[in-house]
């Protein structure tokens, strides 16, 4: 069961985590400056990706040519199809289960480069909105984009404590940099640029 509160789809179980972010806002409206989280926040797959970070650094170090898949870049290497599945423009790739996550996690980890990952489900309106604003950012960025269905993809959303949808987050390897939810396109374009720089 689920409650839309203006641009936020959020289940009955996030209820509590929502409060915690209005109390948030309240704060730093009270007293004018901005909460700080703890910064570079470690997530559960820090292990899983550093393993794969390193298998996939030592698999191309060795070798002296490319598949016709790393041309492509970072979007589209290193996870099956069953795991991830690239859009038709090749910006947003979707993640379908725990493996494709920790795959690119890994790849941006390897590659210094950030992931912006979206946590969205078919059914949330608020998602669809802010869907194209998503898509012209990962156009525009030279970060990784990756979209997280929760509906197929629990597990990813679970441990990355997403709560509410949309929730925007942004990573290099394991370590979180940021997170937001809410379908405020002004707000996530900021929250892009701020943190893929």
């Amino acid at each position: 069961m689920f409650i839309c509160l203006g641009p936020i789809c959020i289940p009955i179980w996030g209820v509590f985590p929502f409060i915690m972010i209005v109390v948030k806002k309240v704060y730093e409206w009270w007293t004018g400056k901005p909460y700080e989280s703890p910064a570079g926040e470690e997530t559960e797959w820090a292990e899983a990706v550093s393993a794969a970070a390193a298998k996939l650094s030592s698999s191309t170090s060795g070798s002296s040519t490319t598949s016709s898949t790393e041309g492509k870049g970072l979007r589209n290497r290193g996870t099956s199809s069953a795991a991830a599945a690239a859009d038709d423009d090749g910006q947003v790739t979707h993640i379908t289960n725990t493996d494709g996550w920790v795959a690119v996690l890994a790849q941006s980890k390897a590659s210094g480069t950030p992931l912006v990952a979206k946590f969205t489900a078919d059914w949330c309106g608020p998602c669809k909105r802010i869907a194209p604003t998503f898509a012209s950012l990962a156009a525009e960025s030279g970060a990784v984009f990756v979209e997280v269905d929760v509906d197929v993809a629990g597990e990813v959303a679970k441990g990355a404590g997403a709560s509410a949808l949309p929730t925007f987050q942004v990573y290099k390897g394991s370590l979180r940099l940021g997170s937001m939810s809410g379908a405020d396109a002004a707000e996530l374009t900021k929250f892009v640029t701020e943190h893929t720089k």
